[in-house]
Order: structure tokens, then C-alpha cells, then sequence
């Protein structure tokens, strides 16, 4: 049977690739030694999602449904890390600037920071309130949070968590991303509040200067009740964007200026 992979880890040992096997462990090969195989590198009976890891430190988190494991040594070997059993954390970030603070998110659980390499955890931004519960780092000042759907809008930190302010007003956040391409850029799809409105459909919004000002992403037919879903980025190619209703996808190589709709069979 062919092996599928979900994800590439954020941190990549030089001697080596690792990628997260839908089949169960983390798989390692060796790069300079022309092995041409995978070879098991990881917990043993739970199916890895993600990993992340800082390249100067030699610390990995793996996460499973349930668990999140640790390594100290690049990978080469894993503990289950018992302060966050049970906790279904979602993804685990780290602060590139400081390589003993890591931040952990789980929509039932909400966004908790550890100073210590992950031993201890605090609470920083509780997932109570209207809506799912997203999260996101600053590409370029990883004390920069943003919180999505917690509390209905989405509200921003430049401390690591330890204070907020609201950044966008909104009644729910179906959705929220903050673009790693281009910092500075957030897009969410969100349901505003309007006055006198029983139900307001859920739009596409965008910032570029991290959710001081924003602006509504015009896609053909929004306002007519057709629900904007999520919209998605290219590294590559900053102004392009592509997002998607519930019937339709469209194209902008304008940064959102326009949208003509996609051709059928687009991608």
C-alpha cells in the first residue's frame, strides 16, 4: 500500500527529511546517505498529524488525535508529554525569537503557552463564545497573536498573549488565516453585524497591516446570500488569490481588486 502524508514538519534536521505518515509513526531517511526508503522515527502507536521543532534546539512536538509526544534530540527519540494529555491540541507554534516559549492550540481547549519547553502550560486565550476558535502567529514578531471566533471577532496580542485588543467586531468567524507569505496579511470570513439584520452572510474580509484597517474581499453574488467559505494564498505569488462559496470558486490576481470566476475544472 502506498504510503500518504499529511504534513512536512516546520524544522528539518540537516541529515535528514521527516514527514508525518497517515499510517501511524514519523518516518525519517537519510539525505547525504542516498538511502532511498523511509525508515519508523517516532511515537509508536498513534497516528502523527503535524510536527514542528526548532532547527537551533534540537526540540520536536509530534501531535496525535489525542497526545502531543516531545523530543529533546531532532527526532531520534519521543516521550509522551503528560501536561497536555488529553488536551486535543490542534497545533503546536513556537516562538522563533525564544526557543523555550511554545504555544499550543486546540479549539476545545483553547491557545496555551508554555516558558518552559512545554513542562507547564497557561491558559493565554479561552476557545468560550460564538463560533470555532482560530489561531495565528506573526510570521515576522512571533509575540504577535491573533485569536479568531473565541469571543465572536478577532482580537490581536503583541505581548505573547498576555493582553489583548479587539482587532474586527464580528458576531462569528467561520474562518481566519494569517498569511505567512506576506506579513502583515490576514484574511477571515466572518459574519459582521448589521444592525436590524436577522442574519447577516458570512463575507471575506482582508488586512494588510495586521488588523488595524480591513476591507471586504467583493466577490460576485456575496450579496445575494451566497456564502464566501474560505480564501487561499500562494507563497509564490502574493497577489494571487482563490476563494471559494458554497457553489463557486473565483480567482483574483489582483489581491481581491476583482474576481472574475474561475474556469470550470479550475485548478
Amino acid at each position: 500500500m502506498r504510503t500518504r502524508f499529511r504534513s512536512l514538519p516546520e524544522y528539518v534536521k540537516p541529515m535528514s527529511l521527516l514527514a508525518a505518515a497517515l499510517t501511524g509513526a514519523i518516518t525519517c531517511a537519510s539525505v547525504l546517505a542516498g538511502v532511498n526508503f523511509w525508515t519508523p522515527q517516532g511515537p509508536p502507536s498513534s497516528p502523527v498529524e503535524r510536527l514542528a521543532g526548532s532547527a537551533s534546539s534540537g526540540l520536536m512536538f509530534a501531535e496525535s488525535d489525542q497526545d502531543v509526544y516531545r523530543s529533546i534530540d531532532g527526532g531520534a527519540h519521543w516521550a509522551l508529554l503528560s501536561s497536555l494529555r488529553d488536551q486535543e491540541v490542534n497545533q503546536v507554534y513556537w516562538d522563533t525569537d525564544d526557543p523555550e516559549t511554545v504555544y499550543a492550540f486546540g479549539g476545545p481547549v483553547g491557545l496555551l503557552r508554555s516558558t518552559d519547553r512545554g513542562d507547564s502550560w497557561r491558559l493565554v486565550a479561552d476557545s468560550s463564545g460564538t463560533g470555532p476558535f482560530h489561531f495565528g502567529l506573526d510570521p515576522d514578531n512571533p509575540k504577535t497573536l491573533f485569536v479568531a471566533g473565541g469571543h465572536g471577532g478577532i482580537e490581536r496580542s503583541t505581548d505573547g498573549g498576555a493582553s489583548w485588543i479587539q482587532a474586527l467586531p464580528a458576531d462569528s468567524i467561520a474562518w481566519f488565516v494569517v498569511d505567512r507569505n506576506l506579513p502583515g496579511r490576514l484574511i477571515a470570513s466572518v459574519r459582521l453585524p448589521e444592525p436590524g439584520a436577522s442574519l447577516a452572510w458570512p463575507r471575506l474580509v482582508l488586512s494588510e497591516d495586521r488588523g488595524e484597517s480591513w476591507r471586504e474581499l467583493q466577490l460576485p453574488g456575496t450579496d445575494a446570500g451566497v456564502e464566501a467559505i474560505r480564501c487561499s494564498t500562494f507563497p509564490f505569488a502574493p497577489a494571487r488569490l482563490v476563494a471559494f462559496t458554497l457553489s463557486d470558486v473565483f480567482a483574483s490576481t489582483a489581491a481581491g481588486q476583482s474576481w472574475p470566476q474561475a474556469p470550470a475544472g479550475f485548478p
